[in-house]
Protein backbone atom coordinates (compact mmCIF):
# COMPACT_ATOMS: atom_id res chain seq x y z
CA UNK A 1 0.00 0.00 0.00
CA UNK A 2 2.83 2.39 0.85
CA UNK A 3 4.53 1.77 -2.53
CA UNK A 4 1.31 2.61 -4.40
CA UNK A 5 0.92 5.86 -2.47
CA UNK A 6 4.51 6.86 -3.17
CA UNK A 7 4.06 6.02 -6.83
CA UNK A 8 0.91 8.17 -7.05
CA UNK A 9 2.64 11.08 -5.31
CA UNK A 10 5.63 10.77 -7.65
CA UNK A 11 3.38 10.74 -10.72
CA UNK A 12 1.44 13.74 -9.44
CA UNK A 13 4.64 15.73 -8.79
CA UNK A 14 6.04 14.78 -12.19
CA UNK A 15 2.83 15.87 -13.90
CA UNK A 16 2.76 19.20 -12.05
CA UNK A 17 6.42 19.88 -12.78
CA UNK A 18 6.13 19.38 -16.54
CA UNK A 19 2.66 20.73 -17.21
CA UNK A 20 3.75 24.33 -16.70
CA UNK A 21 6.61 24.32 -19.21
CA UNK A 22 4.75 26.18 -21.94
CA UNK A 23 3.34 29.18 -20.11
CA UNK A 24 1.09 31.52 -22.07
CA UNK A 25 2.47 35.02 -22.57
CA UNK A 26 0.38 37.77 -24.05
CA UNK A 27 1.96 40.31 -26.37
CA UNK A 28 2.08 42.71 -23.40
CA UNK A 29 4.02 40.36 -21.12
CA UNK A 30 6.30 38.60 -23.63
CA UNK A 31 9.96 39.55 -23.62
CA UNK A 32 10.83 37.81 -26.89
CA UNK A 33 9.08 36.28 -29.89
CA UNK A 34 9.66 32.70 -28.70
CA UNK A 35 7.42 33.34 -25.69
CA UNK A 36 4.50 33.93 -28.08
CA UNK A 37 4.41 30.27 -29.13
CA UNK A 38 1.09 29.67 -27.34
CA UNK A 39 -0.57 32.14 -29.74
CA UNK A 40 0.50 31.22 -33.30
CA UNK A 41 -1.26 34.16 -34.97
CA UNK A 42 0.46 36.79 -32.83
CA UNK A 43 3.78 34.96 -33.21
CA UNK A 44 3.43 35.07 -37.02
CA UNK A 45 2.49 38.74 -36.92
CA UNK A 46 5.48 39.48 -34.66
CA UNK A 47 7.91 37.68 -36.96
CA UNK A 48 6.45 39.41 -39.99
CA UNK A 49 6.57 42.92 -38.47
CA UNK A 50 10.12 42.48 -37.18
CA UNK A 51 11.24 41.05 -40.52
CA UNK A 52 9.62 43.88 -42.48
CA UNK A 53 11.14 46.56 -40.22
CA UNK A 54 14.55 44.91 -40.60
CA UNK A 55 14.26 44.61 -44.37
CA UNK A 56 12.43 47.81 -45.34
CA UNK A 57 13.80 50.35 -42.85
CA UNK A 58 17.04 49.14 -41.25
CA UNK A 59 18.24 47.11 -44.24
CA UNK A 60 17.89 50.08 -46.59
CA UNK A 61 19.96 52.32 -44.30
CA UNK A 62 17.14 54.77 -43.59
CA UNK A 63 17.98 54.86 -39.87
CA UNK A 64 21.10 54.88 -37.75
CA UNK A 65 19.84 51.86 -35.77
CA UNK A 66 21.97 48.75 -36.23
CA UNK A 67 20.95 45.23 -35.30
CA UNK A 68 17.67 43.36 -35.04
CA UNK A 69 14.63 45.02 -33.48
CA UNK A 70 13.27 43.31 -30.38
CA UNK A 71 9.77 43.37 -28.88
CA UNK A 72 10.84 46.00 -26.36
CA UNK A 73 12.79 48.17 -28.82
CA UNK A 74 11.50 51.71 -28.86
CA UNK A 75 10.29 53.12 -32.16
CA UNK A 76 12.05 56.42 -31.50
CA UNK A 77 15.41 54.61 -31.60
CA UNK A 78 14.46 52.60 -34.69
CA UNK A 79 12.81 55.40 -36.65
CA UNK A 80 15.05 58.40 -36.07
CA UNK A 81 14.73 60.12 -39.46
CA UNK A 82 11.71 61.50 -41.28
CA UNK A 83 12.39 59.16 -44.20
CA UNK A 84 12.41 56.08 -41.92
CA UNK A 85 9.11 57.17 -40.32
CA UNK A 86 7.38 57.66 -43.68
CA UNK A 87 8.75 54.33 -44.99
CA UNK A 88 7.54 52.59 -41.85
CA UNK A 89 4.04 54.06 -42.18
CA UNK A 90 3.87 53.12 -45.86
CA UNK A 91 5.02 49.60 -45.00
CA UNK A 92 2.13 49.21 -42.53
CA UNK A 93 -0.33 50.44 -45.13
CA UNK A 94 0.97 48.46 -48.11
CA UNK A 95 1.95 45.22 -46.39
CA UNK A 96 -0.91 44.80 -43.94
CA UNK A 97 -3.73 46.72 -45.63
CA UNK A 98 -4.22 49.21 -42.82
CA UNK A 99 -5.68 52.52 -44.05
CA UNK A 100 -3.16 55.39 -44.09
CA UNK A 101 -5.43 57.58 -41.96
CA UNK A 102 -5.59 54.92 -39.24
CA UNK A 103 -1.80 54.53 -39.28
CA UNK A 104 -1.31 58.31 -39.07
CA UNK A 105 -3.77 58.76 -36.20
CA UNK A 106 -2.36 55.86 -34.15
CA UNK A 107 1.36 56.36 -34.81
CA UNK A 108 1.84 58.60 -31.78
CA UNK A 109 0.47 55.80 -29.53
CA UNK A 110 3.08 53.30 -30.72
CA UNK A 111 6.07 53.43 -28.42
CA UNK A 112 7.65 50.02 -28.96
CA UNK A 113 7.76 47.25 -31.55
CA UNK A 114 5.37 45.36 -29.26
CA UNK A 115 2.81 48.13 -29.71
CA UNK A 116 3.18 47.93 -33.50
CA UNK A 117 2.61 44.16 -33.43
CA UNK A 118 -0.56 44.61 -31.39
CA UNK A 119 -1.74 47.35 -33.76
CA UNK A 120 -1.10 45.20 -36.84
CA UNK A 121 -2.75 42.15 -35.27
CA UNK A 122 -5.85 44.20 -34.46
CA UNK A 123 -6.13 46.32 -37.62
CA UNK A 124 -4.40 44.35 -40.37
CA UNK A 125 -6.54 43.17 -43.26
CA UNK A 126 -4.14 41.24 -45.50
CA UNK A 127 -3.29 38.02 -43.70
CA UNK A 128 -3.11 34.55 -45.20
CA UNK A 129 -4.84 32.52 -42.48
CA UNK A 130 -4.64 29.27 -44.49
CA UNK A 131 -0.89 29.36 -44.87
CA UNK A 132 1.32 27.05 -42.84
CA UNK A 133 4.37 29.20 -43.44
CA UNK A 134 5.52 32.13 -41.32
CA UNK A 135 4.99 34.57 -44.17
CA UNK A 136 1.98 36.85 -43.96
CA UNK A 137 0.53 38.53 -47.02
Amino acid sequence: MMKNSLLLVAIALFTLAFSSCNTYHSINSAKNVAQLSANPFVKKVARSVISNISKNVIGKGLTSFKGKPLLRSSLSSLLNTSQSVSTFKNMLTNTYGIPQTKVESNYKNMGTVRDVIGFVAKNGKQFDFNSYSNKLF
